[in-house]
């Protein structure tokens, strides 16, 4: 985990052909495209660590390889909550009990390079 360009995988849905955020959270979902550099105008982006780790939470949804960039470790205390991601990205503390989804990391930047399953 580091500030260059690293190599992980992100898991997205396909709606109608387009790909978006696994979980959709309001105006927290972000669009990709094959090729191209997504960056989010709020928070950062979830990517996985591993393929293995990738398939563990998205099974039966699209898995990418990708470039991101300013790679960083997860807190243990963000979840899947839309209320978690509000108050963290607005620097408010969150009150939940430790639950992140094993091999998250957070991106800045984050660019879909191949589809792997």
């Amino acid at each position: 985990v580091g500030k260059s360009k690293m190599k992980m995988y992100k898991v997205v849905s396909n709606i109608d052909g387009k790909y978006f955020s696994a979980l959709h959270h309001a105006e927290y979902t972000l669009q990709y495209k094959i090729g191209k550099k997504t960056v989010p105008k709020v928070g950062k982006i979830f990517a996985f660590r591993t393929l293995k780790d990738a398939i563990r939470f998205g099974s039966g949804i699209n898995v990418f390889l990708s470039e991101s960039e300013n790679v960083t470790k997860c807190p243990n205390f963000l979840s899947a909550w839309h209320q978690d991601y509000q108050a963290y990205w607005n620097g408010e503390s969150i009150e939940r009990y430790p639950n992140t989804i094993p091999g998250v990391v957070l991106c800045d930047s984050l660019t879909l390079l191949e589809k792997i399953c």
